[in-house]
């Protein structure tokens, strides 16, 4: 089967889980996003909001110092991430939710960490970061055991993209 072929699969079976499915497996991932130094330290995170069949992150979201979601600006068509604050964050279950016309864009050198959906992913793990990311994280244990743990791939996927 080619990867297009597989995608297909993938989405179809993703797109037939239950609501309670997605609940309880995305209230999964949350708990374990929300136990990231890295993503819970990070000043600025871009995410989504989830559409019914993918995983929810108002949760996470909800958590973090600065949440960032995509708007695509009219009529340009250009995509640019948003802060909606003071404004609410996307409820769960509102489906294509984008930051009102008023929410201001953020450059996006400012954006730290990137919450993205996803539908199937290989065997190998692999991390995209920016050139300087390590070097912003601060210096508690914690912080230096996963740098030292993700080092190696951290380096081989630096600044693509």
């Amino acid at each position: 089967m080619d990867k297009a072929a597989q995608r297909q699969a993938v989405e179809a079976r993703r797109r037939g889980l239950s609501p309670e499915a997605v609940v309880r497996w995305g209230g999964e991932v949350q708990r374990h996003l929300a136990a990231l130094p890295f993503l819970t330290n990070a000043n600025t995170v871009a995410a989504y909001a989830a559409q019914p069949f993918e995983v929810p992150l108002f949760a996470v979201c909800s958590q973090l110092k600065r949440v960032v979601f995509p708007r695509i600006r009219k009529p340009s068509r250009v995509l640019e991430f948003c802060d909606p604050h003071p404004g609410p964050l996307p409820q769960p279950g509102i489906a294509l939710w984008s930051p009102p016309e008023s929410a201001l864009a953020v450059p996006l050198e400012e954006i730290d960490v990137w919450l993205v959906p996803g539908v199937a992913f290989v065997v190998e793990p692999g991390i995209y970061v920016r050139s300087d990311t390590f070097a912003r994280l601060s210096a508690d244990s914690a912080q230096t055991a996963f740098v030292r743990a993700i080092a190696p791939a951290g380096a081989r996927f630096r600044d693509l993209g």
